[in-house]
């Protein structure tokens, strides 16, 4: 339920009441398996039930989490629920359908970065543990896609830049916030993180936008306000354009958590508007076998989506080239802040920072022997 402080504050006086009353709220989601993890600024390996392992930001010592809106909204419904994917089943049907068809393109995207292929498939470990990662659904929601998420984070000074600023989708910019009501979120994690419904974890990728974030994603019902969460609080602030800027400007203007050179936005920022491939269209298709491939293309068309025979959102030798200029360097900045556990973590963390000269993993660090074979 969204709370309203008794006088309404600014964000300086809120920030400091929430570090003091977070600190006195007790750690309840760790499980008897977890580790505790001194330091604050690790993320830690986690092994998902499905094998899969995720780069979780380290909450060992806090039992909150945090978002920030530079308004208040309401209903504060996920993008699903902007885009009425609830209701009448055929209103479902043809919201969602152009929705899942652009999303296939990203994930078509994403999965043709070497490095992202090479954790899809899996790498093997010297403890004989395979780490496989991989997540195009939260990524799609890092970088704007539709989907039933709500993003939150662990780190209070992230949830504050975004409680103080306005994003332009046409510039990939942030502007500091002057005037009206912000909003702070607190996320009470009551229960073991694996039993909290709807909550996982996005993490650290090789993604520009999920590096410093620390993000997590919470699955909410289209028809749900997030507003109306039994374990979520959200203190009103008055916007104060000295401390905006301030904030604005220790992220130096959210260059560190969304950077505008990052190559995977540039990439999607290149596809042609109202546009989606014919390989997203039938990767679509072939995920959902019981759907009438003609109704589907009936109802993108409906939707004024084009779908473009000669579009391919894979990435291009091109394209690529600049980020391969330091591969390595992406590499060890995704693992080098990564704590393992067990008696083989330091073994398992030191062979991932030399894995870009592994002769085994070491052709998806060219980018030549990259596109050679496909």
């Amino acid at each position: 339920m969204l709370l309203y402080p008794s006088d309404v504050t600014n964000i300086n006086s809120l920030l400091q009441m929430l570090r003091d009353a977070s600190a006195r709220i007790p750690v309840r989601h760790l499980s008897p398996v977890d580790s505790m993890v001194d330091s604050h600024e690790e993320y830690i390996a986690n092994r998902l039930a499905s094998g899969r392992v995720s780069l979780k930001p380290n909450i060992t010592h806090q039992g909150v989490l945090f978002r920030g809106d530079s308004n208040i909204r309401y209903p504060f419904n996920s993008k699903f629920g902007q885009n009425r994917i609830y209701g009448d089943s055929d209103v479902v049907r043809n919201n969602i359908i152009p929705i899942n068809i652009k999303r296939a393109d990203f994930q078509i995207t994403v999965e043709s970065f070497p490095l992202y292929e090479m954790l899809k498939k899996g790498i093997l470990l010297p403890n004989g543990r395979k780490l496989v990662m991989e997540n195009p659904f939260g990524l799609a929601y890092a970088y704007d896609y539709a989907t039933p998420f709500v993003g939150l984070t662990s780190d209070l000074d992230v949830a504050a830049f975004y409680a103080v600023t306005e994003y332009d989708k046409e510039t990939h910019s942030y502007r500091p916030i002057t005037s009206g009501r912000g909003v702070l979120y607190v996320f009470e994690l009551r229960t073991p993180f694996s039993m909290t419904v709807g909550l996982s974890t996005l993490g650290r990728y090789l993604f520009p936008r999920t590096m410093n974030q620390k993000t997590f994603l919470l699955n909410i019902k289209p028809e749900w306000d997030f507003n109306k969460g039994a374990v979520v609080t959200g203190f009103v602030f008055d916007h104060d354009a000295e401390q905006s800027q301030k904030i604005y400007d220790q992220f130096r203007g959210g260059e560190l958590l969304a950077p505008k050179d990052d190559f995977l936005l540039k990439k999607l920022s290149s596809f042609p508007k109202d546009t989606a491939s014919k390989y997203g269209l039938d990767r679509n298709i072939a995920e959902n076998p019981n759907d009438n491939p003609n109704d589907i293309v009936t109802i993108a068309k409906q939707a004024e989506l084009n779908i473009d025979t000669e579009f391919n959102p894979a990435f291009t030798y091109e394209e690529l080239k600049d980020v391969y200029k330091d591969i390595a360097g992406l590499w060890q900045g995704m693992i080098k802040d990564v704590y393992w556990d067990g008696r083989h973590g330091s073994d398992i963390k030191k062979y991932l920072m030399d894995l870009p000269w592994n002769k085994d993993y070491s052709r998806y660090f060219d980018l030549d022997s990259c596109f050679n074979a496909r």
